[in-house]
């Protein structure tokens, strides 16, 4: 089971204010960094387990269904096989880079 966003961000934002609930400037900064990189790990989560998951699936029925089919057929499963073999390298690409700490403008990591 995957956390609520919604209910870490919240403890977060509790946890890093003042006394007058107003968040205290030493933690602003790494508390946006945090909420970042909990946001772009949840993002490259779905995205592996759900789309590209989704996409070896139906690699996997394609390559199945092409055993007895005729010629021009099995063609046509391997060109879209192929397509989606692309689109779930990309995918893969775009998720390795939300799960990699980025480094901002200053040169800091989050």
């Amino acid at each position: 089971s995957r956390p609520d966003c919604r209910s870490t961000t919240l403890a977060f934002v509790s946890d890093t204010s003042n006394s007058d609930g107003a968040p205290s400037a030493d933690t602003t900064s790494s508390g946006l960094e945090s909420a970042r990189h909990a946001a772009r790990s949840e993002v490259a989560h779905a995205l592996h387990d759900g789309v590209v998951q989704s996409i070896t699936g139906l690699m996997m029925g394609l390559a199945v269904r092409s055993i007895d089919a005729p010629p021009a057929v099995r063609q046509a499963l391997a060109e879209v096989e192929l397509e989606l073999s692309q689109v779930a390298a990309e995918l893969r690409n775009v998720v390795s880079s939300l799960s990699s700490p980025r480094a901002d403008a200053d040169g800091r990591v989050d």
